[in-house]
């Protein structure tokens, strides 16, 4: 059985919809019901101890609080203990299931702010959501199970809610569009498609990080342009 944790979410649908199409037994845990595929969905918020699952031969976990921008110091201590909760704390009740194999999904967010990086780059962490995803990742090469932890860049696709899908709204409702660092942040745009790809030879590949991304990057004002 394949275990898909935040199955319901954007990069967890295109997933669980690509290994049930190669007819595998796959379990969703969220804490929302999938509109996609209710198939083998189990409801359950990943900070709570004890999952209702067991006998797990690989483990997809994609559950998560995402990054959002903080305005002041107080939204930022209250972002950061709600991101450690579940992405950390989350990341080790995933864990005590002992899977054959763990694959998570991590951020090229842990690298902070700057270009092209590579796996061995040092992290400079920028945000609560980079900050817990780097906790999880500690306690996944620390566990003895056998991982393999990928970095995403942007991902770009049907049902996604990042920037470039924020430019297709704005351009069909006639909107403006709002740049992040006056369009000065560049983005490592890569297709969901090609996550799930990565994703699924993660079971084969040696214990480590990889990167995943398209190897080409644009600013936000370029894009939008």
């Amino acid at each position: 059985m394949i275990l898909v944790t935040g199955g319901s979410g954007f990069v967890g649908s295109h997933l669980i919809q690509s290994l049930l199409e190669d007819r595998e037994k796959v379990v969703n845990i969220d804490i929302k019901c999938p509109s996609h595929d209710r198939r083998e969905f189990l409801r359950w918020d990943i900070v709570n101890p004890d999952p209702p699952v067991s006998s797990i031969e690989e483990t997809y976990h994609l559950a998560a609080i995402p990054w959002t921008r903080v305005k002041n110091e107080s939204d930022w201590f209250a972002e950061t203990q709600q991101a450690i909760r579940v992405n950390a704390l989350g990341t080790y009740n995933i864990l005590q299931l002992e899977s054959e194999a763990f694959i998570f999904s991590s951020t090229a967010n842990v690298y902070g702010n700057g270009r092209q990086f590579k796996e061995d780059s040092p992290k400079r962490i920028s945000s609560p959501y980079g900050y817990s995803k780097a906790i999880a990742e500690g306690m996944i090469e620390l566990s003895g199970e056998k991982y393999t932890i990928f970095r995403f860049g942007t991902v770009i696709g049907p049902r996604g809610r990042c920037f470039p899908n924020r430019l297709v709204w704005c351009a069909i409702h006639d909107e403006p569009v709002k740049l992040f660092n006056n369009g000065d942040t560049y983005r490592d745009l890569v297709d969901v498609q090609d996550i799930v790809s990565a994703l699924k030879v993660g079971f084969h590949l040696d214990n480590g990080v990889y990167n995943v991304s398209s190897g080409t990057e644009i600013s936000g004002l370029e894009l939008a342009k």
